[in-house]
């Protein structure tokens, strides 16, 4: 076998072997029919992660960008597609941005981002009994990313990560491979004078039973 492609199969074998992995959505899955699809433009990943494919995503975006989408696009209408096509047709109407996947996670992201702060590499990321939001913001706060974030009332479950020599991103991509119904979204804020943050961070959810983004108990556990 060329010394290269061996090289190239290690390279993978090791990367498998630091992640909590999820079932990966493969050619067969993304490949699969649907019916129908409708989603309103700048929420349209969201729709496809938690209503069609059910699989953990992250979606990055420039500041300004989902907001523009919204006002200048119409909604997203598809039939007779798959999830293939749809992440293509949401990649054309977002001619800055591409898809991939990476470790079992759909990432969607800006195809050239000058200042890219979620490719700086971590040497080790320890993440015990704590929601998938809070590992989430460990990670930005490890990698000394400055960062506003937005929590909604979704529930999250518990994350147990012991990572080697990953990048943020990589790191993101564990978390919700590991939680399974929740998605990291980070907005990357434009440098400009007076601006200090690098950008949003917001974590949608579709768990119906988990704890709070803060580790608060469900609800009816509180009562008890």
């Amino acid at each position: 076998m060329n010394m290269r492609l061996i090289g190239i199969a290690l390279v993978a074998l090791a990367l498998q072997g630091s992640y909590v992995r999820a079932a990966a959505p493969d050619d067969a899955a993304l490949d699969a029919p649907i019916e129908k699809f409708e989603a309103q433009a700048g929420g349209e990943f969201h729709s496809l992660c938690k209503n069609v494919l059910k699989k953990p995503c992250g979606v990055e975006e420039i500041s300004g960008d989902a907001e523009r989408r919204d006002k200048e696009l119409p909604h997203l209408r598809l039939s007779r597609t798959s999830g293939r096509k749809v992440l293509n047709t949401i990649a054309e109407r977002s001619p800055g941005s591409r898809w991939a996947v990476r470790n079992g996670v759909i990432n969607f992201e800006p195809k050239n981002l000058g200042d890219d702060p979620l490719s700086k590499k971590l040497d080790k990321v320890s993440l015990h009994g704590v929601s998938s939001f809070q590992a989430v913001r460990m990670v930005l706060d490890q990698a000394k990313i400055r960062f506003t974030y937005q929590v909604g009332r979704g529930r999250f479950g518990i994350v147990d990560l012991e990572l080697k020599n990953v990048t943020v991103r990589e790191a993101l991509n564990a978390i919700v491979n590991a939680d399974g119904e929740v998605m990291w979204v980070f907005i990357h804020t434009l440098k400009r004078a007076g601006v200090k943050s690098q950008g949003t961070l917001m974590m949608p959810s579709w768990r119906k039973e988990g704890i709070g983004p803060h580790g608060e108990a469900p609800a009816n556990e509180k009562k008890q």
